[in-house]
Parts: C-alpha cells; sequence; structure tokens
C-alpha cells in the first residue's frame, strides 16, 4: 500500500502542518479563554467594531508579546454575548463579506464552549471557521459483516443543495453537536434524520473515542474534534434520507471504501473518520502502511495545546465570587455592578485571612469603642470600605489605561477587609500616637509607625509573591480614605467634624526626615482643597496659663451614650477613691501639702506660730472660720460620695482670686 493515507492525512491537516508556521493568525479569547483563531483577512474587518472586539497586546511565555483579539470583556453574560457577535455577523452577510462561508447561514447555532464545558456564547454554524472555532461533531460507521464480502461500510451522498461540501461523500450519519443536546443525543437524533435509523436501534450505538484535526479552506479554519461511534446494522437495514440532505446511500466493502476516500468525491473532513474506522478494524496496519506511525499521530492532533491561552480554573473563578467581589470593568456600565461595593469586604477566601480579621478588628475596636458610639465606629467602616471599593477600581482603571490590558479590569478580584484593616491603623494612630510599642535600634516603635509599617509589609509580601497584588492596592486606599474621614469629615457627637489634632497630619505617616518632603507635595492639595470648599480649616487651640484665659476657655461634653459615660465616670472614681485610700493608709505625722504650695519647715519640738485673725488684715465670715492646728486628715471612702468633689483651681488662680477677695473686702481694723 502506497503512501497516499499520509497525503490524505496531510491535507485535512492543512493547517496543523503549515498555518501555525506563518504565524499569521491571531487568537480568540472570550472571557479569558482561547476559543479560535481568526486569519488576516477576518481581522481587519473586526477592526471596524472596535466596541465589540479589543485589539490588544498578550505577554507570552517567552517573555514577547502578541497582538489577540478578544470579546469586550464587559459583556459578561451568555445572551449579550450572543446578540453583540450575532450583530457583527449579520452586518458582515448583509455587506456580502465572507460569501464563502456565510452563504450557508441556516438559522442553526453552534455552542461555543470554553476548555471545562462552560457555554460562552452561540452563533451560526456557518460562522464558526472565519473565526477558527474549535468544532464538535458526531460521526456514526454504520457496518455490516457481510458473510462473502466481509467487513462493509455504509456512504452517503450529499445533497446538491447544500451549501457546504454538495455532492460529496460522507460518512453514513454526521453532524455538529446542536444547541441544547448532548453528545449521545445528538447521534440518536442526526441517525433519525440523515438514515431513519429507529431509536431502538441507535441505542446500540458504541463509542470508539474520537479524532482530531485542523483543516484550512478557503471557507476559514476548522479545528474539529469528532466524536466516533460504530453501530452494526443488520444485513436487511437500507438507510433512508429523512431530511433531504442526503442523494442516497451506498453499501461498500473496506477496501472500495478506502479508494473512495481517495478520490476527490470525498469530503475531506470526514476523511479522518473512515481511516480511524479501518485502522481500528485491522484493515490498515503497520504491516501494509509503511506511514502508518504519522498517519495515526495525525488523526489525534492535540488541539488543546494549540489553544494556548486559557485561565486556570481556581476558586477565583467561582460564580459566588465574582458576583460578590469588585470587578473593576464591572462598577462601569453598562454592567455597573454597584452592590460589589457593599459585599465585598464580606469574602475572604483563605481561613487564615478571616482570622487574621477577626483578631486585628476585636482589638482596635476595643481600644476605639470607648471613644466612639456606636454609629461612629458604623459609619467609620461603611466610609472606608466603600472608599476602598472606589479607589481600588479606579487604579485599575489607570493601570488599564495606561497597558491596554483587558486582564486588568476583568480578572481582578478585590475582596476582604484588609483596606479596613488599613483603617484600624490610622485610628490607632489618631487616639494613642505616642503608645509605646517596642524599643528597636532606630528608635522607639510606637502607633505612629503602625499605618506605614504595615503598608510597607504587604508591598513586600506581594513582591514576594505571597499574597495577591490587590492587597497592597486595597491597603493604601483603606489608609488615604479613613485619614481624609477621620482629619476633616467625621461628626463627632458636640458637632464638630474632623479632629484638629496637632498630631494628626498626612506627613506624620512617615519618618521625621522626610515629612519636608511630603509637605511639598501634599500642602499644595491641602490649600487647594480649602480654595474649592471640599475641606475646612480647623486650626488648632492654643492653651495658655493666665487666669483669663483659663475662665474664657469652657469645655462642653456631651455624651452620646450613657452607658459609656457612666462606665468613664466609674473608672476616673474608682482611681480618684485609690488614690485616698493610700493617702489615709500614710502617717498623719508625715502628710505634706503638694509641692505646687509653699512649704516651711518647722521642727517637731517648737510649736506653730500664734498670731490673731487680724493680723493678716483680713476678717473670715459666719462658716469660714480656721484653726492652725494640725489635724488629721478623715477617712472616708469616696464611692459614698454621689457626685464628683470639684477640684480647686491651681495655684496662681488661687493668688489671683485672693488678691482680687483682699482689695474688695474692707479690713477687720478699718470696721
Amino acid at each position: 500500500m502506497s503512501s497516499r493515507l499520509l497525503d490524505i492525512a496531510r491535507k485535512f491537516n492543512v493547517f496543523y502542518l503549515n498555518g501555525f508556521e506563518k504565524n499569521l493568525c491571531k487568537p480568540f479569547l472570550v472571557n479569558g479563554y482561547q476559543v479560535g483563531l481568526i486569519r488576516p483577512d477576518v481581522f481587519n474587518e473586526l477592526l471596524k467594531y472596535p466596541e465589540v472586539f479589543f485589539i490588544h497586546e498578550m505577554k507570552k511565555n517567552d517573555d514577547t508579546y502578541e497582538t489577540i483579539v478578544e470579546l469586550n470583556p464587559a459583556y459578561r453574560d451568555y445572551t449579550e454575548r450572543t446578540e453583540k457577535v450575532d450583530f457583527v455577523l449579520r452586518d458582515m452577510k448583509s455587506r456580502g463579506l465572507f460569501p464563502a462561508a456565510l452563504k450557508g447561514w441556516r438559522e442553526e447555532c453552534y455552542e461555543v464552549m470554553n476548555f471545562y464545558n462552560v457555554s460562552l456564547l452561540k452563533m451560526d454554524r456557518s460562522a464558526t471557521c472565519l473565526f477558527g472555532i474549535r468544532n464538535f461533531g458526531v460521526e456514526i460507521n454504520g457496518y455490516v459483516n457481510h458473510k462473502e464480502k466481509g467487513l462493509c461500510i455504509w456512504l452517503q451522498q450529499r445533497s446538491s443543495t447544500k451549501e457546504t461540501w454538495p455532492n460529496k461523500w460522507d460518512n453514513m450519519v454526521s453532524g455538529g453537536i446542536s444547541v441544547g443536546y448532548g453528545i449521545k443525543e445528538t447521534a440518536i437524533k442526526e441517525a433519525a434524520e440523515e438514515a431513519s435509523i429507529p431509536e431502538s436501534l441507535a441505542q446500540k450505538i458504541v463509542s470508539a473515542g474520537c479524532v482530531s484535526f485542523f483543516f484550512e479552506s478557503e471557507r476559514g479554519l476548522f479545528p474539529n474534534t469528532e466524536m466516533v461511534y460504530d453501530l452494526e446494522l443488520p444485513l436487511d437495514f437500507v438507510p433512508t434520507n429523512a431530511d433531504g440532505e442526503v442523494q442516497k446511500f451506498e453499501l461498500l466493502p473496506a477496501a472500495e471504501c478506502l479508494e473512495r476516500v481517495f478520490s476527490p468525491d470525498f469530503k475531506t473532513t470526514s476523511a479522518p473518520v473512515i481511516i480511524d474506522f479501518l485502522i481500528r478494524h485491522g484493515f490498515i496496519t503497520p504491516e501494509n502502511e509503511s506511514k502508518f506511525t504519522e498517519v495515526v499521530e495525525l488523526l489525534h492532533v492535540p488541539l488543546c495545546n494549540l489553544f494556548k491561552y486559557a485561565r486556570p480554573k481556581t476558586i477565583e473563578n467561582d460564580t459566588a465570587i465574582q458576583v460578590l467581589s469588585v470587578i473593576p470593568g464591572n462598577l462601569l456600565p453598562s454592567s455597573f455592578w454597584i452592590w460589589t461595593a457593599f459585599t465585598f469586604c464580606f469574602l475572604e477566601i483563605h481561613i487564615w485571612e478571616v482570622l487574621i480579621d477577626i483578631v486585628c478588628v476585636t482589638l482596635c475596636l476595643k481600644l476605639l469603642e470607648p471613644l466612639w458610639d456606636q454609629i461612629q465606629i458604623f459609619a467609620f467602616f461603611a466610609v472606608v470600605n466603600f472608599s476602598v471599593a472606589v479607589l481600588s477600581s479606579f487604579y485599575y482603571l489607570l493601570l488599564f489605561a495606561i497597558t491596554k490590558n483587558t486582564d486588568i479590569l476583568f480578572d481582578v478580584r478585590i475582596h476582604g477587609l484588609i483596606g479596613f484593616l488599613a483603617g484600624l491603623c490610622v485610628a490607632t494612630m489618631l487616639v494613642m500616637p505616642n503608645l509605646l510599642i517596642a524599643k528597636t535600634p532606630f528608635g522607639n516603635f510606637t502607633n505612629r509607625n503602625l499605618p506605614l509599617t504595615f503598608m510597607l509589609c504587604s508591598i513586600l509580601l506581594w513582591a514576594l509573591n505571597l499574597i495577591s497584588g490587590t492587597y497592597p492596592v486595597m491597603f493604601c486606599s483603606g489608609l488615604f480614605s479613613s485619614f481624609i474621614y477621620l482629619r476633616f469629615y467625621q461628626r463627632h457627637s458636640n458637632g464638630i467634624r474632623g479632629t484638629n489634632a496637632e498630631n494628626f497630619y498626612f506627613a506624620n505617616f512617615f519618618p521625621v526626615k522626610m515629612q519636608p518632603f511630603i509637605n511639598l507635595f501634599v500642602n499644595p492639595i491641602y490649600k487647594l482643597s480649602l480654595n474649592i470648599g471640599l475641606v475646612k480649616h480647623q486650626p488648632i487651640i492654643p492653651l495658655n496659663h493666665n487666669s483669663s484665659d483659663m475662665r474664657q476657655l469652657t469645655m462642653s461634653i456631651t455624651p452620646s451614650d450613657q452607658q459609656d459615660n457612666e462606665r468613664r465616670r466609674a473608672i476616673a472614681l474608682k482611681a480618684l477613691n485609690d488614690r485616698w485610700k493610700a493617702l489615709n493608709a500614710g502617717d498623719s505625722s508625715k502628710t505634706q501639702l503638694p509641692k505646687s504650695f509653699p512649704q516651711t519647715n518647722v521642727s517637731s519640738s517648737s510649736k506653730p506660730p500664734q498670731h490673731s485673725h487680724f493680723q493678716h488684715g483680713h476678717s473670715h465670715q459666719s462658716g469660714f472660720g480656721h484653726s492652725h492646728e494640725r489635724k488629721v486628715i478623715p477617712k472616708f471612702d469616696i464611692d459614698e460620695l454621689i457626685k464628683p468633689i470639684p477640684l480647686p483651681p491651681p495655684p496662681g488662680m488661687m493668688q489671683s482670686s485672693t488678691a482680687t477677695n483682699e482689695s474688695q473686702q474692707p479690713s477687720s481694723s478699718s470696721q
């Protein structure tokens, strides 16, 4: 036997053997999966539909870039993708483009799927070759074991009215997998339509594997995979056509059938099925075919390896995660998945993320709870998380505008509480900025250093490929948004917005030596925001120690939560009570006035100096008499007090007040 088998095998694999070497076709991607290849003539026409097809560069494994065609990733829905592609195809058909392919338009749709059998869209079967869509079909080898002729195979001659391969000889039953049908269901349906095989007989078909090849013609590209079934028919059974697409059937012995395959009247893309059948039944062997191994290899071309772009199947591709996470491209019209800006923070993928969230949130809220009421905490949570969703998405939109890589828009998943944890670091810095955490060779590590330290750690972990790139982006967004909110917009119970704490400014996040350089960039932005009214200036109130300023300075405390107020009051009373008990426990003879009052050294043997009430030039009204005898401070329990004891004014004010009283009251001697 000659090498005609190898010639025919090369013919139905012409693109696999020659087309890839030319490297002219562009990969066609849908939802991140390569589903086809597009020839240059089709590529030039698709450039006229930029709103439907994105043309951009994709990095390959060898660090080179390749131009790809991608269906607009904004079309996230099966129906929407189908409608957009169908609009383009019908427009091409109306303009008379690609008649060799589109003249076969018959309103019979083909399901375009990824490698995981997920349907992405559907298009008319005649147009699949324009996009080089990988086709899946079914083939049934109908055969009989004749007593005299041996193995015989049924063939059909296609109708002269068929748009594709008219009058060509073909396998007994063949057809593409239709939308809504499984593989075996399609085989049984096609058997009834093309050969009038009853269902009871068609149920006896036996799966015999598959063949795959990559053919090219003037119509387009055909990366086909045919699911093969064998069906042994009764000797007296004669197939008849039922759908008008077949002229006649003919039963041929194996040798004659092979000669028919070699003839130009045989459909090229059906030849692999017949050759595979004859090999499996021992008619073609290594003994009678010198190129046996090459022929067998060309019957099973690895199309999965040729379609190289495919997103790995991971947990991040699950529908629930897509619906709950913020996907930057989906926040834009027409998708506008605005609800994800409120749900993303409640989604964590790994258990270690959940544990970190619980520990950090619990510790920080215990610190903030005595200072903020529940409404303030809830408002802080909502504002920071919503800002993280918006700012992170804006960052990726800006990155897309620079790189033109659509994966940035639709493959990024923003989720978790990492942005809110950054906000808690900022809040901790606000309420307790100088709390010492640890002493290091570089200086004291305090709460003021927490935000910048954690931000640098997240960037380092991302650089080491230990965490996703979304984490540092979310952390920076949370840090920035929480500072803006706490500094200028947080509403307090006394009606004041923001804070005027002198240690809470943006440059204070950075080391002292860097702060002047940070202010060079921050101060102009702050002044611009003041001028346009985005923020309001809140000056730091200076506290002077003279009596006039102290009398003018008042503090208004309006508790928003009675329970918190009582708890704070109880803590203060307990602390004061402990001090009184410690004072009462000491020796009364060692009792001294505070250091701020004048001290007089008196020997233990001497008595205190005696003097009259008129010696100082003043008198005492009723109820204000006093004695100079040394007395012991009485012991009592401060818990028995109903109201806090008012503290005396500072010594400076006492002296001022005494001087005022002396000037206003006449002396006793004058009376």
